[in-house]
């Protein structure tokens, strides 16, 4: 098996399970508005929805890479998890 095929068996399965998480899409877009009440409720539905997309991307990437026993894969997942989120909230103050 090769990465492709992983990364799409991966993704398929990512996929599958979305529906039961997409109630925090709304959540999250409803937490946003209250710390920045001056964006529109588009806006903030628009970048809760970019980040989840730009996360299970990510994951599926990284949880695809073949030998991902190391402490290494952990981290960056971790960091993908953490900073997407950071740095479009921070996009969305300037």
């Amino acid at each position: 098996m090769d990465y492709s095929q992983r990364f799409r068996e991966n993704l398929d399965a990512t996929l599958d399970a979305l529906p039961y998480f997409s109630i925090i899409l709304f959540v999250m877009s409803v937490k946003i508005k209250e710390h920045l009440p001056e964006c529109p409720w588009m806006t903030c539905f628009l970048a809760m929805l970019g980040i989840h997309v730009l996360q299970i991307l990510f994951g599926v990437t990284v949880y695809s890479i073949p030998k991902k026993d190391s402490l290494f894969f952990a981290i960056v997942v971790l960091a993908g998890i953490i900073l997407i989120p950071v740095l479009c909230l921070h996009w969305m103050r300037v």
